[in-house]
């Protein structure tokens, strides 16, 4: 739920193409876990801007700009909002570096190689066009998640090891070394900034081309020694700024800070978070926070991106690092990869559970945070841009239901990637990118599944506050044929609110909720309590299921079935 407030700006745009003032009214959040979120791509969703004489904009080559901008994302809002989302996830907003200047890879069209973190990026439109995004999103109770990067800037030098001031082999993607070098070429340094244009520190707003900004010890090669991983270059050239530095650090909370007033956002997706220390995080979260605390912005969400699906390594971003919330990549390797994809037994779900309540035991919301534990403010979601597509990985629609009732059923905050509604099944990189002209289909039959269980969620609190009840699980590979085998089942709430999720997946054997030893799964409902499968389309008969002795429940699933029995109200 969106509460409505004034905020006040930090600054104002002198520019023509500045915010239009008075800014829109601001939002803050009542609770995340009442929020569903749909991650854009801004390049990939839709154009409305023409792009005639843009050399970069390449229609077909997924590794070049395919024209997406702002005003695209905010002529479909209405899609957006019928599929159910509350809140969107933008590309970064920034001006990049054009395009890998080391071996012409691809271009930045996706956002993530910042060159000025003070100027929208023009590829996606104007400081006026974000501001028009933004305050449409908030006139319709829609929040605002931008995609941010405080670790890297773009390619914007290279390491000229034998001094002749032209790039040899080697000196672009140099091995990580134990001292900074200082054999620097810039490629691309004018009107480098990396404070507002009102901001000053110590000197001029300038500090880009200061070699001190700036670890300089080549790319990170190994990614389990962590020293390299925070101060090597991220690979393909992406030089890593020192946020050991003071001055940076206070440079990128003003910078940042002045984003968030000026467009009024409402949170941040944070880019690479353990290429930096925690002791920066917590710094950075701190030091934006207690700004964020003279205004009217509340609950402003820090969330990270810790890519693995270690739980316990990840939570240390949220409890040293005092970031609020992690994309939770426990649930994503842990079971849609490794249950609904590679056929493990379903009882890897309850141990990744387990793991993810132990990592996060004791975390308490942070001052001036979203309040909210960082364990009950998990991210969910079945796929991103950083991974291949559920339907690239295995092309059965049939799977990617069973991933998204996860993502929407389980004690997380749902997301959804663009074009999981329409079927989209790229794999690894630019190809899980893939434009979304012309695609915004809601008769979709996923596109309906999508807004059914966002339906759901809203109806229903227990599916958006009630801990898991792990209720039926099993230890057969979901390859192998055996009693239980695929099949899983959780339930959530109480009452006439409580929820029962059952699914089997399984690839090809039916299955049903008995143990090896024929016992009935038990569940939380009264004897004689008469299920319905909340997940059938309108105008279908739905399954119904009655409650034995014991709340004993019997549910017998085809292959890759999923079921949602509650209490018709």
């Amino acid at each position: 739920m969106v509460t409505i407030a004034l905020v006040l700006a930090s600054g104002c745009a002198s520019s023509e193409e500045g915010p239009e003032p008075p800014l829109p009214l601001g939002t803050h959040v009542d609770d995340w876990r009442d929020e569903v979120v749909y991650q854009v791509m801004v390049d990939r969703f839709d154009d409305v801007e023409s792009n005639e004489g843009d050399a970069r904009v390449v229609p077909g080559d997924l590794s070049r700009f395919q024209g997406g901008d702002w005003e695209g994302v905010r002529r479909r809002l209405d899609y957006v909002q019928a599929l159910g989302a509350t809140a969107i996830w933008i590309s970064p907003v920034v001006e990049n570096a054009e395009t890998d200047p080391f071996a012409a890879r691809e271009d930045a069209y996706h956002g993530y190689w910042g060159r000025d973190f003070t100027r929208p990026n023009p590829h996606y439109g104007t400081e006026r066009d974000l501001a028009r995004l933004v305050a449409e999103c908030h006139d319709r109770g829609l929040l605002v998640i931008v995609d941010v990067v405080l670790n890297h800037v773009g390619p914007l030098f290279y390491y000229d090891a034998d001094g002749d001031h032209t790039l040899g082999a080697g000196e672009a993607e140099p091995p990580f070394s134990t001292v900074a070098r200082t054999d620097v070429v810039w490629l691309d340094q004018p009107e480098l900034r990396l404070g507002p244009p009102i901001f000053r520190l110590d000197g001029p707003p300038t500090i880009f081309d200061d070699l001190a900004s700036f670890h300089r010890r080549g790319t990170t090669g190994d990614f389990d020694r962590q020293e390299e991983v925070e101060l090597g270059d991220f690979p393909t050239g992406l030089r890593d700024l020192d946020t050991e530095n003071e001055r940076v650090r206070r440079a990128l909370v003003e910078t940042y800070t002045d984003w968030i007033l000026r467009f009024d956002l409402d949170g941040f997706r944070i880019d690479t978070v353990p290429h930096v220390s925690v002791e920066t995080w917590r710094a950075l979260a701190t030091a934006i926070r207690a700004r964020l605390a003279e205004t009217a912005k509340r609950r402003f969400l820090l969330l990270g991106e810790v890519f693995t699906g270690d739980d316990a390594r990840a939570a240390r971003y949220t409890r040293e690092g005092a970031l609020d919330a992690n994309l939770w990549f426990g649930l994503k390797f842990g079971v849609i990869d490794a249950v609904l994809l590679e056929g493990q037994p379903t009882v890897r779900f309850g141990e990744v559970l387990a793991a993810r309540d132990a990592a996060y035991d004791g975390s308490a919301p942070h001052p001036d945070g979203i309040e909210l534990s960082p364990r009950d403010a998990l991210v969910a979601f079945a796929d991103n841009h950083d991974v291949p597509r559920v339907l690239g990985d295995l092309p059965d629609e049939r799977v990617l239901r069973l991933a998204l009732v996860m993502v929407f059923a389980l004690d997380a905050i749902p997301a959804v990637y663009y074009g999981t509604e329409q079927g989209f099944a790229g794999g690894f990189g630019h190809a899980a990118r893939a434009p979304m002209f012309g695609a915004f289909d809601e008769g979709h039959p996923l596109f309906r599944f999508i807004a059914r269980l966002a339906a759901l969620r809203a109806a229903r609190s227990a599916l958006r506050f009630a801990p898991p009840v792990v209720r039926f699980e099993s230890t057969i590979s979901g390859l192998e044929s055996g009693p239980g085998a695929g099949m899983l089942a959780w339930e959530r709430g109480e009452s006439e609110d409580r929820v029962l999720v059952v699914m089997n997946a399984h690839a090809f054997d039916q299955g049903e909720t008995r143990d090896e030893d024929g016992q009935a799964m038990r569940t939380g409902f009264p004897p004689g309590t008469e299920l319905v499968d909340l997940l059938a389309p309108p105008g279908e008969t739905a399954r119904r299921y009655v409650a034995a002795v014991d709340g004993e429940l019997v549910v017998r699933l085809g292959p890759r079935e999923v079921v949602m029995l509650g209490v018709v109200p």
